[in-house]
């Protein structure tokens, strides 16, 4: 009988196992031809298939061992990578929970604050899973990427992510290992992070958050707040929380607390000056923070931060101000919000319906621009300079220069600013008792004989100093603010 020419052809049945692949739990997919891992779980007796992803049997044969391992780690209770694939953004949040259910957790206020940046620095790096944190130089070329400044880039990035990736795996919580643990720290010169304000400086400062006051028609001033950072020069996060209950005008002081650990906070002496500015201030009012924000709310650290640098960055453009130039405030501010600005290109505000603007108001307009970019030019690169390091930390810095200027005893600084006394300052400590009461055997650092009222008085002489120089050449540019 002839053998039938056109009988179709026996066609194998998907997922048919090939006689080479007995014993190492692999099939073929005759579909597509990849192999396939397939085992049974020996505890959930689950039927478990994984892919390949080749068609090459020493390779399927590598990655199905890989599978083998995985499976009897998980059967006897071991960890496997699983892990390394979890979303990191929930993990943060069970770290804070682990944080504050501590014996003696840290202030939640701070908790709140560090949380936020560890969210923002995942963000920003693009970390999504555990996974992302094992390519360290990865990691760390994104992170330089930022172009910020390295003090920033250690303290608001790596380190909280350091932290972080070493509670992971701490106790071998989520991972086997701390991927983070050989990242080299950015290094930095902590002398340089912060500086100490000249008192022309800080005058010309304080007289420009006058002048912004008008300009942004701000319901509470600012310059007061600025004063009692320089006078008391507490942290600035201690500044931020007080109330109104904690001003203690009997004792003409404010109570900033006791501190926490090594952060200790300081006496907040009043001199009568400022001590009178802050009754203006307060008025009849009896509750609520001490110190408003401009619209009347509570201040935030991060917002007093920006206030004082456009105000120091006025009182700068002042100073630098060409003199063939007439003075403007309005037109200071112009070139003072250029400058700040990242790319330093003017923007003139422009008012109003842009289809009734006459030709000669667009015409003024590009002239009142381009003459502001001329001025933002000439000295914008001294006013780099003069810009650097300016934080709200340095008010503590230049507290201290200026009254160690005046002869004030290092021990009476420390206790208003707030800083342990290191060994070399017992000497001071003893002279200082030593000069007012005749005795050497005061040595307590919590004497009422160690009086650190004479530090903010002589801040307060020096500050006076620096207006009473500013000010008769201030008389134009008063006269013209808005």
């Amino acid at each position: 009988m002839a053998k039938r020419q056109n009988a179709p052809k026996k066609r194998r049945r998907p997922g048919r196992k090939e006689k080479s692949l007995d014993g190492t739990n692999l099939y073929r997919d005759t579909r597509t031809g990849k192999l396939w891992w397939r085992r049974t779980c020996p505890i959930t007796r689950e039927r478990l298939k994984k892919p390949t992803g080749t068609t090459n049997l020493e390779y399927a044969l590598r990655k199905a061992a890989e599978f083998d391992d995985e499976l009897e780690k998980r059967a006897a209770g071991i960890k496997v990578y699983d892990a390394w694939k979890r979303p990191l953004l929930p993990l943060v949040e069970e770290w804070f929970t682990d944080q504050r259910s501590q014996d003696v957790p840290p202030q939640e206020r701070w908790l709140v604050q560090k949380e936020k940046i560890v969210q923002i620095a995942l963000d920003e790096l693009k970390l999504k899973t555990a996974a992302d944190l094992t390519d360290v130089g990865r990691v760390d070329r994104r992170l330089k990427a930022l172009k910020k400044p390295y003090a920033t880039l250690r303290r608001r990035y790596q380190d909280p992510l350091r932290q972080f990736s070493a509670w992971l795996a701490e106790n071998g919580r989520y991972l086997e290992h701390d991927p983070l643990a050989n990242w080299k720290p950015i290094s930095y010169q902590a002398d340089s992070i912060h500086r100490a304000f000249s008192p022309e400086g800080v005058a010309r400062a304080f007289v420009a958050a006058d002048w912004l006051d008008t300009i942004h028609h701000r319901k509470h001033p600012l310059r007061i707040v600025f004063e009692v950072l320089l006078i008391t020069a507490p942290r600035a996060e201690a500044l931020t929380t007080r109330d109104l209950t904690d001003y203690k005008s009997n004792e003409t002081r404010i109570d900033y607390g006791a501190g926490v650990g090594k952060k200790l906070r300081g006496q907040g002496k009043l001199d009568h000056e400022t001590a009178a500015c802050i009754a203006d201030y307060l008025g009849e009012r009896e509750d609520g923070p001490l110190f408003y924000s401009p619209r009347g709310g509570r201040i935030e650290k991060r917002n007093l931060l920006r206030w004082w640098r456009e105000a120091f960055s006025l009182g700068v453009v002042w100073e630098l101000w060409p003199e063939q130039e007439e003075w403007s405030v309005d037109l200071a501010h112009f070139v003072n919000q250029t400058l700040m600005c990242k790319d330093q290109q003017a923007r003139i505000p422009a008012h109003g319906n842009p289809d009734l603007v006459s030709v000669q108001t667009r015409r003024a307009r590009r002239a009142l621009g381009k003459r502001v970019q001329q001025l933002a030019d000439t000295i914008g690169e001294v006013w780099e300079e003069r810009m650097e390091n300016v934080t709200l930390h340095s008010f503590r810095h230049t507290h201290q220069t200026w009254a160690r200027a005046s002869g004030v005893d290092q021990v009476l600084v420390n206790l208003q600013v707030g800083w342990k006394a290191s060994a070399g300052d017992s000497f001071d400590q003893l002279r200082a008792v030593a000069s007012s009461t005749g005795l050497k055997r005061y040595l307590d650092a919590k004497s009422k004989l160690l009086d650190s009222r004479r530090s903010a008085e002589a801040v307060r002489e020096l500050l006076n100093e620096g207006l009473a120089a500013v000010l008769p050449s201030a008389g134009s540019p008063a006269a013209v603010a808005s």
